[in-house]
């Protein structure tokens, strides 16, 4: 049984696409919980986070106290599954992360293994496929893991570890170097970074931790259309009705979390 923790700051147009792949697995009772802990979101983000059932815990602190935050939070899953809010994991992808973690508990490895997914992008063109191939590199070979890779661990081993540092804007990257290449598991799983384009149809990406930065309204402003649509489908899912035309059948999700 896992909890989920999702730092957040102003990710209202990816954050929806993030929930909706935990959905099957909160079906099957592999998800238990999805905790949101934010850096003080000025756009939607809460908004969609409390539609979709997710705990909210409201951390200004650095990347790492938020993260620190939501395991504090979080109280019903033996096991702790970081994910970034601009990530979407691939359909399917909690067998995988189930028999991993059967597998390390039957070893009598669950507080000495953990395990991350395998970086990849939505763009298209010889770049991106490059890019993909030095996050592998850097990954398997050298040790140093991205905090879209995720991140899958036993609360023991959290805890054996110290945790996340909580003043460390690279607090992803630390725990992952005391883990070590030798105790982390890659799982064939793509976790996918989503990008959306601002006003002027360029992408834009955070230089911290790669959030993705989209220009974003500010609380009483008029939301963003695809905000708009996406709070829609989840109340409409919620209702049993169908989702508006408007909607985006992808970013549905069904029921609460």
């Amino acid at each position: 049984m896992f909890s989920v923790v999702i730092p957040t700051h102003n990710n209202e147009a990816t954050l929806v696409e993030t929930l909706a792949a935990l959905v099957p697995a909160t079906a099957e009772g592999v998800v238990r919980e999805v905790i949101v802990a934010d850096a003080g979101s000025s756009d939607l983000t809460e908004e969609i986070a409390d539609a979709a059932g997710c705990r909210w815990v409201r951390e200004t602190g650095a990347y790492g106290a938020r993260l620190a935050a939501g395991v504090q939070a979080a109280s019903r899953g033996e096991w702790l599954l970081f994910l970034e809010p601009d990530t979407v994991l691939d359909p399917d992808w909690f067998w995988e992360v189930s028999k991993f973690v059967e597998r390390a508990e039957w070893l009598g490895r669950g507080d000495t293994q953990a395990a991350c997914f395998r970086a990849a992008g939505d763009e298209l063109g010889l770049k991106a496929r490059l890019g993909e191939g030095m996050a592998w590199i850097c990954a398997r070979i050298l040790g140093i893991g991205r905090e879209q890779q995720g991140l899958l661990l036993s609360r023991r081993f959290y805890a054996k570890l110290g945790g996340h540092k909580t003043t460390s804007v690279l607090a992803h990257a630390d725990l992952v170097r005391r883990i070590g290449r030798r105790r982390m598991t890659h799982l064939p799983v793509c976790a996918v970074r989503r990008t959306v384009p601002d006003a002027d149809g360029l992408f834009l990406a955070s230089p911290v931790h790669g959030a993705v930065s989209p220009t974003v309204p500010r609380r009483g402003d008029r939301p963003s259309g695809r905000a708009v649509d996406a709070l829609s489908a989840i109340e409409s899912g919620r209702k049993g009705v169908p989702p508006p035309a408007a909607a985006n059948p992808e970013m549905i999700i069904p029921y609460r979390l």
